[in-house]
């Protein structure tokens, strides 16, 4: 057995590389032992950030008119304050959501508060750690589609070292560099599958909801229809999305993480030695 630096996260060394297909199992796997944690956190993390956001379109559309005056920037900049802090705590979340993944990995699952509790105790990092790979992914994908996944793979795996591992900044960032070089493999699987759940999640999401506003219109023909054309809907609709999906991506990147840690630390070696 292997423990990392920071809170006793048991990982079962294999001699070869994980597979997509057995990484895909150890991932629905992490996600059924932790399953309402991660819903928990999830939905309790990034609800507020888009609600947050969705508040912010809606009063730039409806109250546009009020350029200018002191009322309209004093509550422009209420609700910016209120999207910066929902999104605080959504880098909170995706920390303690890879501390949830892990510890079911280890058997030993944690709850909810628990998980939140481990990614409080790093402090600033997690934020500032989540905040640069934000804004790396944002340059990237701006600069081109390549650089940008790129960006996405190489530091998906920051959080966890600073979690897990009690890395700073800058060693976080190099340690997600190198264990995303040992688990290249893993993450490209990982990324597809991932892709293939937001896709799939998402549509639903579309269908149902286009479901509903069909049949309530033709319950209440009073009702206003055209609500899924509203400007703050597809934010609402990426919010719901990532609520159900984020527990299984962290479960994912959790599963890549115990298996290119091996290979980054060179456990594997010294087993066959």
């Amino acid at each position: 057995m292997t423990r990392s630096r920071a809170f006793e996260v048991e990982v079962v060394p294999a001699l070869t590389p994980a597979g997509a297909g057995a990484l895909a199992d150890a991932a629905f796997e992490l996600f059924r032992k932790s399953a309402f944690t991660l819903l928990v956190i999830s939905a309790a993390t990034n609800v507020p950030l888009f609600a947050s956001v969705a508040a912010l379109v809606l009063f730039v559309r409806d109250r546009g008119w009020s350029w200018g005056t002191f009322g309209y920037f004093a509550v422009l900049a209420m609700l910016g304050v209120a999207a910066a802090l929902a999104a605080w705590l959504r880098a909170i979340g995706t920390g303690a959501m890879a501390f949830a993944a892990a510890r079911g990995g280890a058997s030993r699952p944690a709850g909810p508060a628990a998980s939140l509790g481990a990614a409080l105790r790093v402090g600033a990092t997690l934020p500032l750690v989540c905040a640069i790979r934000f804004g790396s992914i944002a340059i990237g994908l701006m600069a081109c589609a390549l650089p940008g996944v790129t960006v996405i793979a190489g530091l998906a795996m920051a959080p966890h070292a600073v979690v897990l591992e009690g890395h700073g900044v800058a060693s976080a960032m190099a340690r997600s560099l190198r264990l995303a070089a040992a688990g290249a493999t893993g993450l490209a699987a990982a990324g597809a599958l991932v892709i293939a759940i937001y896709l799939v999640g998402t549509l639903q999401l579309l269908l149902a909801l286009r479901l509903a506003e069909a049949l309530l219109t033709l319950a209440i023909p009073s009702l206003p229809g055209g609500w899924l054309a509203r400007p703050e809907t597809p934010w609402l609709l990426l919010g719901a999305a990532k609520v159900l999906a984020d527990p299984f991506v962290s479960s994912a990147t959790a599963a890549v993480w115990m298996d290119a840690r091996i290979r980054a630390d060179g456990l594997d070696l010294e087993l066959r030695a």
